[in-house]
């Protein structure tokens, strides 16, 4: 039926789409659409006035393991799998446990009524690979979207974020978004259709009969893994519990998580979770206050090892405990088509919130909005708007796992009207209940403090995902990443530049490109001299010696090493290279590296406190001479955002302090070179980057060579740390890189303490890098020519004019840096 309505539909004159949000809904429409002859621009990316999307988020990112296509499923979904099979995206996934597990202990196990499989690296490495496929068809584009605006003649216009740029004229725009798998957050979508009100109020009514659930949830993660036979775990008559699952290591990068096993997603019921939250009763009474997060964690781990009978004490959060408000939608349209189009305005939206939750319910709410909206052009055209007759309760399953075993009729908010309305989205309740809205900014406050917050000047306007999307870091190698967008120079200061607005593509390309095999470089903890022992952070120290193999995830708190030029794999280097001379020409006009230089650091709980650096103080030691001010390029990569002090001389006692997010660049050149600096700053954030902050230094060290060469033997061909060495303190191993096997998705090391020969050991142990504790990074004693401590007064040596003119630029940069996200040793880093 639908395929013959696409046929007869389609128009004459071809008509532009615009789809918003690169989920599985978004991207079978975007296809059927093409199809059937619209020009359609896919935009993977939408703004969450909330959070900072290039940050993902374990929750907001969300996907289950595997799904079932049931014996009884919707043509539509087992044509969609059935191609997914031949493209070879799926497979079987026979081997899956799934149980139920009672009070009492009792354990049931579930076999599925239809047949399960697995995407390749999870449901978003599927997304990657179906947007790959519309590639020539479909104009992907990977702009963040913040606002929708329609002209006199009926068109309508899509605005980026935080400037002026705008997409258009469209005939349609069809919102997307699913909550199994979660590529886009709903946030998203009511900012962009509250900015079309009043022509959007029709849609955002349909939607307001989609209320979701609200529950408490725990990510853990446990080093050594936690030893369960199952995978998806529904709990029955446990308050603290409705289900756990698995989530596999190979999946996790499209989260945010970087852990070194599996992890467990733990979710309470709705009607506890309730209990938890402020105002919630508990015994007839009534308590106000923030809820106790760390408390409220606690109580769900400690339930999920009673269930299991284990000990998961040891588990960490990766997250702090998350109050998950739009956890599962418990309706879904039951009569008519599962979709929203207003015929009026050229407006629709799809997804499982209308066609039930899950890939089954996003497939087939696709199908069906492509075949509305083809029929918008046509002498009659029609619109389908869900009213309250249409919405009923979404049918369980007893095989249901994961999200879809939460159902309601409860949805863990005490001041939620039993009416059938979503009251989290006030917007959509005063529409459905006819008020005629024509102006709202449900997201105002939170936007002001958010990722973008109300700065003009925000980097890296683009999305984690790009077209065709980069997370898989074998792939960065061979990706062709383009030509990279224009990137936005400022002056910081005479001799320091930065550089903004790299794409978060081209940074996950670089990274893995300047690990290239045979690369060979030295890494390590912390050394205690008294104890012999090796810290790795968190009160773990380094088990491991000899030769072994470890991801590069797992090779200490820091490392480095030094590549030539034409070492480093593909050519994103070149590019990266030529975007940064374009906007800084006048520095970097005759600049020609020879090599690359890369220092990685892994907080592993420490931090650094007002006052103080990672590592002190310190001049660049890869200067030729002492008027040497030949410039020298730093691209920060990574999860964190970091600051940068500089001072004139160690015991000056102001600094000129630059924050710099991942994918920043500073040039620093002429008088800059001569200035002492200190990594001084640090801001953790959640992200998929194996290592918190790493430098990659582009330099130029011909004359080095000629005029310094021990200087530029110990940093391009280190030798292996030797106990009693200078550098013992702070690396204790040496490293070659390996390169990523086939089917791994992490670059392996073969690291050695020079004491055993030098091959492979894949048997190996690793060492553990994992925990999210805090402590805090104490200043050492002071020796000779150690810094001052921040406590003591110092005196300036005369510079006190020179320490006032950082006066007025301490800072400076904090407004324009945006809210995201290795010390240099020596050469910085």
């Amino acid at each position: 039926i639908v395929n013959s309505a696409l046929a007869a539909q389609t128009p004459s004159v071809t008509m532009q789409v615009a789809v918003l949000g690169g989920t599985l809904s978004g991207v079978v429409a975007a296809r059927r659409l093409s199809e059937s002859g619209a020009r359609v621009h896919l935009f993977r990316n939408l703004n969450d006035p909330k959070r900072n999307i290039n940050s993902l988020h374990p929750i907001c990112e969300y996907q289950s393991s595997t799904f079932v296509l049931r014996s009884d499923a919707p043509r539509e979904f087992s044509e969609e799998v059935g191609h997914w099979q031949h493209s070879g995206l799926v497979e079987p996934a026979p081997n899956f446990q799934s149980v139920h597990i009672d009070a009492q202990g009792n354990v049931q196990h579930m076999e599925p009524k239809g047949r399960r499989f697995s995407p390749h690296g999870g449901f978003f490495a599927l997304l990657d690979s179906l947007i790959e496929q519309l590639a020539g068809s479909v104009d992907v584009k990977a702009q963040q979207l913040e606002w929708m605006s329609r002209d006199k003649s009926g068109k309508w216009w899509l605005h980026r974020a935080g400037d002026n740029t705008q997409f258009g004229p469209y005939d349609v725009v069809l919102h997307a978004f699913d909550a199994l798998p979660r590529a886009v957050r709903k946030a998203s979508h009511k900012q962009l259709l509250e900015s079309a009100l009043p022509h959007s109020a029709n849609v955002i009514a349909s939607a307001a009969r989609s209320p979701m659930c609200s529950s408490m949830v725990v990510v853990l993660h446990f080093d050594p893994p936690l030893q369960v036979p199952y995978d998806s775990i529904v709990f029955d008559g446990i308050p603290e519990l409705q289900f756990a699952s698995r989530n596999p290591k190979q999946h996790q990068a499209y989260r945010g998580i970087r852990e070194k096993h599996d992890t467990w997603t733990v979710v309470a019921t709705p009607a506890w979770s309730l209990l938890q939250r402020p105002g919630g009763k508990s015994n007839g009474v009534s308590w106000q206050g923030k809820w106790d997060k760390v408390k409220v964690g606690k109580t769900i781990q400690r339930a999920f090892g009673r269930a299991l009978h284990i000990d998961v004490d040891k588990g960490r959060q990766i997250i702090p405990t998350f109050h998950w408000e739009g956890c599962s939608y418990i309706t879904q349209v039951l009569k008519g088509a599962p979709c929203a189009f207003d015929a009026e305005c050229g407006l629709g939206w799809c997804g499982d919130l209308f066609g039930g939750m899950g890939p089954t319910g996003a497939v087939v709410s696709g199908f069906h909005a492509a075949a509305v909206t083809m029929a918008f052009q046509t002498s009659n055209p029609k619109s389908v708007l869900p009213g309250e007759g249409d919405w009923g309760m979404r049918p369980s399953q007893p095989d249901d796992e994961d999200i879809m075993t939460i159902t309601g009729p409860a949805t863990g908010r005490e001041d939620q009207p039993n009416d059938g309305l979503d009251h989290t989205w006030q917007t959509a309740v005063r529409c459905a209940l006819g008020e005629q809205v024509v102006h709202a900014d449900s997201y105002r406050n939170q936007r002001r403090q958010g990722a973008m917050g109300d700065r003009p000047n925000f980097r890296n306007k683009d999305g984690p995902w790009m077209a065709p999307s980069l997370q898989r870091d074998d792939r960065a190698s061979r990706l062709d990443t383009g030509k990279l967008p224009r990137l936005r120079c400022q002056t910081i200061d005479g001799g320091i530049l930065r550089v903004t607005g790299m794409p978060l593509q081209s940074q996950r390309a670089l990274l893995r490109a300047v690990f290239p095999a045979d690369a060979r470089g030295v890494c390590g903890g912390l050394y205690d001299a008294r104890r012999g022992t090796i810290d790795i952070g968190y009160g773990e120290k380094w088990p491991c010696s000899g030769t072994f193999q470890a991801s590069w995830t797992d090779v200490g708190m820091h490392g480095n090493h030094t590549v030539d030029w034409e070492a480093v794999e593909g050519d994103i280097v070149n590019q990266v290279l030529a975007s940064i001379k374009q906007c800084a020409s006048e520095v970097l006009g005759n600049f020609s590296p020879d090599c690359v230089r890369v220092a990685y650091e892994n907080m592993r709980g420490r931090t650094i406190r007002q006052g103080q650096t990672l590592c002190g103080w310190s001049r660049d030691r890869d200067r030729v001479d002492n008027s040497d001010g030949s410039p020298k390029i730093c691209v920060v990569l990574g999860n964190a955002k970091i600051q940068h002090g500089y001072k004139y001389s160690k015991e000056d006692r102001e600094s000129l302090d630059v924050e710099l997010c991942p994918g920043d660049v500073l040039i620093l050149h002429g008088p800059a070179r001569t200035w002492c600096s200190a990594v001084n700053g640090f801001q953790d954030h959640a992200g998929s980057f194996p290592f918190d902050f790493a430098h990659v230094w582009f330099l130029d060290h011909r004359r080095l060579q000629k005029v310094n060469p021990d200087i530029y033997a110990s940093i391009h061909q280190p030798s292996t740390p030797a106990p009693g060495g200078p550098e013992y303190k702070w690396m204790q191993f040496a490293y070659k890189v390996l390169g990523a096997e086939e089917g791994e998705e992490e670059v392996r090391m073969e690291v050695s303490d020079g004491c055993a020969p030098p091959e492979s050991s894949p048997d190996a142990g690793h060492s553990q890098l994992s925990s999210a504790r805090k402590v805090y990074l104490r200043a050492a004693p002071p020796g000779p020519g150690s810094e001052p401590s921040p406590k003591k007064s110092c005196k300036s040596s005369g510079r006190d004019a020179q320490t006032r003119r950082w006066g007025s630029k301490l800072r400076a940069w904090d407004s324009e840096s945006f809210e995201q996200n290795g010390d240099d040793r020596s050469i910085g880093a």
